[in-house]
């Protein structure tokens, strides 16, 4: 194992132009036992004159928020060694703006927009639509994100309406938060270990509880996605790189502030801004021995940083190789971290410290663009922010292909397909078991089993 990683760390930096060349057969160097964050609760405030069921916790799901978990870190159990195309679906939509969610193992819950009409969707381990809501009363056709808390599937439309549903597509509320999210470019909502939720929009930061209820509001204003700590708090990140913490009844703090790179990238492709897909969590807030410190990460244009959370210090993880890093940054329980370059080429650190990357998708073409200042760069494709799986196992890639790749092993290609013409893949949902749904903008989603435990 160490002599692998010294070969691949001797490919770190590269010259741009060597890079366009395939590294099929490259084998990641570095190996990852998943630890899933568990929530602390704290109390919801109950009149004991009203009958009410009180939910605790983020809910039962195979991915309830964005990138897997409410840390966003891309942390996942397990992927397919294998992975066979188990069924297609196609939601009855002209695009899909947010990647969708698992409610439970093997299900599909996502939102996207057809016409005029909002389209809201649950498809069944089989991949046979188990209900679909064509159209939402009086809202606007742009649908903002989504995430399961509690077990109620929780919907953000542009007109700043959230919707709450159960399994059976039942709407169990609906809460005005009193403002358009066309002021901002993107919305971003998780849940939260009391079993509400924290919604990002138009500068303001939000906590809600399990039924929709706002219980805080703040003035903060972030420019990618939100993540929740352990202990109730959403973190986010500023246009400044300002690293700040906030939940309901408390006064919003400033943790930290990542360096000069940190201001230079932006939320997915080309912003400016911020983190790549905001920042991510990782570690504990009293770690066990030999566990890390709960820290945040943020991956930009020009490298990968992180703050520790009880400190607030500052320290760079992965410097910039020949390419931007164009996405966030997935981390394993042993700290082995990853991300996606420009062309859907990974690169990551292991947990002893050392680089290695790029590795590309097996023979995926490369997209060449004339760059101004550096000489021939890989264009952005729409490259897929990893996963990382508990044995090691590493998703990278792009639109134009995906793969996997695991410890000593050549890295495995699988494509989706995406039928429009300018279709990228907005979101790799774990389903649980080995299982993924790969959704792509026009609406396409198909969900991949392992062939070689079927």
């Amino acid at each position: 194992m160490r002599d692998l990683l010294a070969r691949l760390s001797e490919t770190t930096p590269k010259p741009a132009a060597s890079v366009v060349a395939s590294l099929s057969g490259v084998a990641l160097a570095f190996g990852a036992a998943s630890l899933f964050f568990q929530g602390a609760p704290r109390a919801e405030v109950v009149d004991p004159t009203i009958a009410k069921t009180v939910a605790i916790g983020t809910g039962a799901g195979a991915a309830p928020a964005e990138r897997a978990n409410p840390q966003h870190n891309g942390r996942i159990a397990s992927l397919p060694r294998d992975p066979r195309v188990r069924w297609a679906a196609r939601v009855p939509a002209t695009r899909l703006e947010y990647a969708p969610i698992s409610p439970a193992e093997g299900t599909v819950f996502a939102a996207g927009t057809n016409g005029g009409a909002t389209v809201v969707v649950e498809i069944s381990p089989a991949g046979q639509l188990a209900w679909n809501k064509l159209e939402l009363a009086n809202e606007s056709p742009a649908t903002g994100p989504i995430a399961l808390a509690s077990g109620v599937r929780v919907l953000l439309t542009q007109k700043g309406s959230l919707y709450g549903l159960d399994g059976a597509g039942t709407q169990r509320f609906k809460t005005d938060l009193r403002a358009e999210l066309a002021t901002i470019m993107r919305a971003s909502m998780v849940p939260l270990p009391t079993g509400g939720f924290g919604v990002a929009r138009s500068g303001d930061l939000i906590e809600l509880d399990a039924s929709g209820n706002e219980l805080g509001r703040t003035r903060l204003s972030f420019t990618g996605p939100i993540a929740a700590r352990a202990n109730g708090e959403l973190v986010g990140v500023t246009p400044a790189g300002e690293l700040f913490a906030w939940r309901a009844g408390r006064v919003p703090k400033q943790i930290g502030t990542f360096g000069a790179s940190a201001t230079s990238g932006g939320y997915g492709s080309g912003a400016s801004g911020g983190c790549n897909g905001g920042p991510i969590l990782d570690g504990d807030e009293a770690p066990r021995a030999g566990g890390r410190r709960e820290r945040a990460i943020c991956a930009t244009d020009t490298g990968v940083e992180q703050i520790d959370l009880g400190t607030g210090v500052r320290s760079a993880i992965l410097g910039r190789g020949a390419l931007s890093y164009r996405t966030s940054a997935a981390v394993g329980a042993r700290g082995d971290l990853a991300v996606v370059s420009a062309g859907g080429a990974l690169f990551g650190t292991s947990a002893g410290g050392g680089e290695y990357g790029p590795i590309d998708v097996p023979g995926a073409a490369a997209s060449v663009n004339f760059g101004r200042e550096t000489g021939f760069l890989i264009g952005a494709i729409g490259e897929v922010s990893p996963l990382v799986a508990d044995d090691g196992a590493v998703l990278f890639g792009a639109s134009e292909g995906l793969a996997i790749a695991r410890p000593g092993e050549p890295a495995s290609r699988f494509f989706p397909r995406c039928s429009g013409l300018a279709a990228t893949v907005v979101g790799v949902v774990p389903l649980g078991g080995g299982q993924l749904a790969v959704a792509c903008s026009d609406g396409q989603i198909e969900a991949f089993f392992d062939a070689s435990h079927p």
